[in-house]
């Protein structure tokens, strides 16, 4: 069992006055494909409070993708929705991949994201909630992903979450790669968040240093395109996962992920670092305390629990075990770090064992 290879922070599902959690989890039955479910969590308890689970189509087929977003409250219950990439069902016809927007009352599909509008065909692996792209006046919602036929070549299709429509599809310049593989909003350190603008993780081609995986900027309406970050080592996975902490007198700090990277542990241990989004310069680095983790393969923020006045980290690190008995013994670990140190505060692993 896989549990954490996205998560994200809802507001209070369950009505106990405390912001609730959803996180993905996949399941590997022997000789089978994974099968991943979403699991809402008290934020007090950390009781599981509702499994949702995929829509099959006419041919009994049903996935859902391992990132979720948060995108607030789109059908007015005044509870925190969020969406999740899945195959979407179509009657009498095969599915299609896309995004769900699922309700976070009662775990409903409110709403159906689908590219497919013309070739090549769009396969999403990214997706975040943002503030109106179009001027419309209503929330939008990022997805990134690849268009087929080309599997490096990538794209961020946003969709109205009132009406599910297709408002615009963006693709990187030249020499970008897999643009749009993650996808996060923009903060700028001394304001609040402006709106239309998201962060896209994208792997470009360099003459001096050879390939890089790189954070850039773009903003909305006028689709400039600015660099904000660089990994320092090839293949580690930089940008994968990007997520923002925020203290009471430094604003707001980007995260970026490397669960690729090689730590003292051993290979694939995974990391993630701190960035200060008005210098761009590294705050600290957090590395994984085990091997083969994946630690930083999903991140996300929760409120400040040490009393420093900032937001603390949530990791990820889906083939984290600490009590690991064979080499694909994955349980899966979630890490709560300090926001202001890295250091971590908790470990969280899950207490049984599904097939």
């Amino acid at each position: 069992m896989g549990l954490g290879e996205d998560m994200c922070l809802l507001g209070d599902v369950d009505g106990d006055f405390v912001a609730d959690i959803a996180v993905t989890c996949a399941h590997y039955p022997e000789g089978e494909h994974a099968r991943r479910e979403v699991w809402l969590l008290s934020g007090r308890t950390g009781k599981t409070l509702r499994i949702v689970r995929p829509e099959a189509d006419s041919m009994g087929h049903a996935h859902l993708g391992n990132r979720l977003a948060p995108i607030g409250d789109i059908d007015g219950d005044r509870v925190s929705d969020f969406a999740v990439i899945g195959t979407i069902a179509r009657p009498e016809r095969s599915s299609v991949w896309g995004a769900l927007a699922i309700s976070g009352a009662d775990g409903c599909v409110l709403r159906r994201f689908i590219a497919q509008v013309a070739e090549p065909e769009f396969y999403p692996t990214a997706l975040c909630g943002v503030e109106d792209w179009d001027g419309g006046g209503t929330p939008d919602v990022a997805v990134g992903g690849t268009l087929s036929g080309d599997g490096l070549r990538g794209a961020v299709a946003i969709f109205s979450a009132e009406s599910g429509a297709l408002v615009a599809m963006l693709q990187g310049g030249p020499g970008h790669q897999r643009f749009g593989r993650t996808i996060v909003r923009w903060r700028e350190r001394a304001t609040t968040e402006r709106l239309g603008i998201l962060v896209s993780s994208t792997f470009v081609r360099t003459t001096s240093h050879g390939p890089r995986d790189v954070v850039s900027v773009i903003t909305g309406r006028s689709r400039a395109t600015s660099l904000v970050a660089e990994g320092g080592e090839v293949d580690c996975g930089f940008g994968r996962a990007i997520c923002w902490i925020t203290g009471r007198q430094t604003g707001p700090c980007l995260v970026v992920a490397e669960p690729d990277a090689a730590g003292k542990v051993g290979p694939f241990a995974g990391a993630v670092v701190a960035i200060d989004s008005g210098t761009l310069n590294p705050l600290w680095r957090s590395q994984s305390p085990l091997p083969h983790a994946s630690f930083g393969e999903a991140l996300a923020s929760c409120p400040d629990l040490d009393g420093d006045g900032v937001t603390e980290l949530v990791v990820g690190a889906p083939r984290a075990n600490s009590r690991r008995t064979s080499p694909t013994d994955d349980r899966g670990t979630v890490y709560v770090l300090s926001g202001k140190s890295g250091e971590q505060l908790l470990a969280l692993e899950p207490t049984g064992h599904r097939k």
